[in-house]
């Protein structure tokens, strides 16, 4: 039997119409699962360059933020450098930084002393703390359960190894 396909006769049988099909298929579907696949690149892609973007602009202490606002600043400078009016805002707001990291550091190195014995005493108020909790668990009832975690409470160990039993 043949078909007629734009205007001519088709001479092939029905089995290589039936495999040229199933490859056109296949062809469509590896297609298919290619633009799925740049899709789910490009997705990634935009994801990191949204993260970058945001750790650009969080800090988790003032001389982080130091840092990366003077990048900015700098950035601004170097983008601007041909305009004709003068940067009276980047350019010194980076210098300002940078004078500002420093600074900190003089400072910082002044009351070392004191944060160290800080850190002691809220170190030492942690320990008492959990010590409190276990004398106070050990207290309220003798099951082998709540003794054991009062014992865990009271010692030295690391919470996280007392997490792995």
């Amino acid at each position: 039997m043949s078909w007629l396909i734009c205007g001519r006769e088709d001479e092939r049988t029905d089995r290589e119409r039936y495999l040229e099909n199933e490859l056109q298929r296949e062809r469509e579907a590896q297609e298919c699962l290619r633009q799925e696949q740049r899709e789910r690149q490009e997705a990634r892609e935009q994801e990191q360059r949204r993260e970058y973007e945001e750790s650009k602009r969080t800090a988790s202490d003032w001389p982080e933020a130091l840092r990366k606002q003077r990048h900015l600043y700098q950035c601004e400078v170097n983008q601007f450098t041909d305009d004709d009016e003068p940067d009276d805002f980047f350019g010194p707001g980076a210098q300002a930084c940078v004078r500002a990291l420093e600074l900190w550091a003089e400072e910082k190195q002044r009351r070392e002393a004191a944060i160290a014995a800080l850190q002691s005493q809220i170190t030492a108020l942690r320990a008492e703390v959990s010590q409190a909790v276990g004398d106070r668990l050990a207290s309220e009832c003798d099951a082998q359960g709540w003794l054991e975690v009062a014992r865990a409470l009271r010692s030295d160990e690391d919470p996280s190894d007392w997490l792995q039993w």
